[in-house]
């Protein structure tokens, strides 16, 4: 008998017709080479359109000041992320409304299991910020400073409303919904279904925001690589967390965007 929770089935929501057209309409290994690298480009992408805009005004050293605005880069990353989405769902047959959906029965069991996810990946995320700053950095503190910027205060507001919600609906759902299990069925490799998104949902962080200095670089990288792994595992393991877990990243976001929010003025 096949577990709903194996990671080979489907996600809950996917009709007969979406399997039989995901299976004849795979994507190939170059857009899932896009898909992994998409957000890590657009958000560089979005960050020189905000330079560009503030270099009009007469901002000086706009690419610096830049910086600052990338919760709302993020955001601009999101949009195009969900119509990535949307568009793969429409040529591929599934349902990108089931990755929102919990799947009953056993809710319960799964918002335990999604709040033991959240504690442990949260805790490794804190603990990787916190250790891996005196590595990069002479001064630990700098690498908060130059992550968490004010911004006008009508930014900091619209960042607050659209970051959270809008990276909560698409970074899950793209790495661990979306290439997880094409990438698991592409190679046949669990590890490489886990390890591999990960590690890109992971990396894309260098470029959020993208500061030309190496130290800020890797620290970035590599900060959210012990969280995206436990995330990874998981919902490999078992794919009904994913609507627990994009609210727990939501959660998370939100308390960044509030931090700036607080900054700001």
């Amino acid at each position: 008998m096949v577990s709903p929770d194996d990671p080979m089935v489907p996600p809950a929501g996917m009709s007969a017709a979406g399997v039989a057209a995901e299976s004849s309409m795979s994507p190939s290994g170059r857009l899932l080479t896009v898909a992994l690298t998409m957000r890590l480009v657009l958000f560089a992408v979005f960050q020189a359109i905000v330079a560009v805009v503030l270099f009009a005004g007469g901002v000086p050293e706009p690419w610096s000041a830049s910086a600052a605005w990338w919760p709302l880069t993020a955001t601009a990353t999101s949009v195009v992320t969900f119509v990535f989405l949307r568009w793969r769902a429409r040529v591929e047959g599934f349902s990108l409304t089931a990755f929102y959906r919990p799947v009953r029965p056993g809710v319960a069991k799964d918002v335990l299991l999604a709040l033991a996810v959240a504690f442990v990946g949260g805790g490794i995320a804190v603990g990787a910020s916190i250790l891996l700053a005196p590595i990069f950095f002479t001064e630990p503190t700098t690498a908060n400073a130059l992550l968490i910027q004010p911004l006008p205060t009508w930014a900091a507001v619209l960042a607050v409303a659209l970051f959270p919600v809008s990276v909560a609906l698409t970074e899950l759902p793209l790495y661990f919904g979306y290439v997880q299990r094409r990438l698991g069925a592409r190679t046949g490799s669990a590890a490489a279904a886990v390890l591999i998104p990960a590690v890109f949902l992971s990396l894309q962080h260098a470029t959020l925001p993208l500061i030309f200095d190496l130290s800020f670089i890797g620290w970035r990288a590599s900060m959210f690589l012990g969280f995206a792994l436990v995330l990874a595992w998981s919902l490999w393991k078992r794919p009904r967390l994913m609507p627990y877990l994009i609210v727990v990243h939501f959660l998370l976001d939100l308390q960044a965007a509030i931090s700036i929010l607080q900054i700001s003025g």
